[in-house]
């Protein structure tokens, strides 16, 4: 067979390998300079983090122990003012 008709030479994997090493080289750039401002966010991120727990523990403990509280004291100040009206009468 003639060289013009067989099957055209395959290139060989050299410039993959090549591209991918200059990804591999840029991804380690980017990462080193986002590295600084990815832990002020994730510092951030756990702050807010915190407040939340905080917050939330504080509404469900205080909502807990205190509405039984306020609940009785409202009852007895209906009882007060139900007394003083049956007194007026």
């Amino acid at each position: 067979m003639p060289p013009s008709e067989r099957e055209p030479r395959r290139g060989s994997l050299l410039a993959v390998f090549m591209a991918g090493m200059v990804f591999l080289a840029l991804f380690v750039l980017l990462l080193c300079l986002a590295l600084p401002v990815a832990t002020v966010l994730i510092g951030g991120a756990g702050m807010v983090l915190l407040i939340f727990l905080f917050s939330a523990f504080h509404y469900f403990v205080w909502g807990w122990w205190l509405g039984p509280v306020i609940q009785e004291s409202e009852r007895e100040a209906e009882r007060k003012k139900a007394e003083e009206d049956a007194n007026r009468e």
